[in-house]
């Protein structure tokens, strides 16, 4: 559906569920409804907010490569990404 796809700001509302958003630029997007197994594998969420996915949802969602999130990515409370397998991006080197 959106695969490869640069979302950078985009504003994701509604049913994604099945979707795909791998290897999807998803910086400083915001992204809520209802999202069960949407395939996230390699998918970029820093900035994002997803605070508008349940935990639950999002737990459902699947990948082989992990998506990536930073400190400025939103969750919910009872959200998770260490425990979900999600990795922290690495920060940009300075030279």
């Amino acid at each position: 559906m959106f695969e490869n796809a640069d979302l950078s700001g985009a504003v994701l509302v509604g049913n994604l569920s099945g979707a795909s958003l791998k290897n999807t630029k998803c910086s400083s997007a915001r992204i809520e409804g209802f999202c069960q197994s949407v395939n996230i594998d390699g998918a970029k969420f820093e900035g994002a907010d997803l605070t508008g996915i349940s935990g639950e949802n999002l737990t459902t969602c699947y990948f082989a490569a992990p998506p990536t999130y930073d400190a400025k990515t939103k969750f919910l409370d009872k959200f998770s990404p260490v425990e979900s397998g999600w990795q922290p991006s690495s920060a940009p080197s300075q030279k």
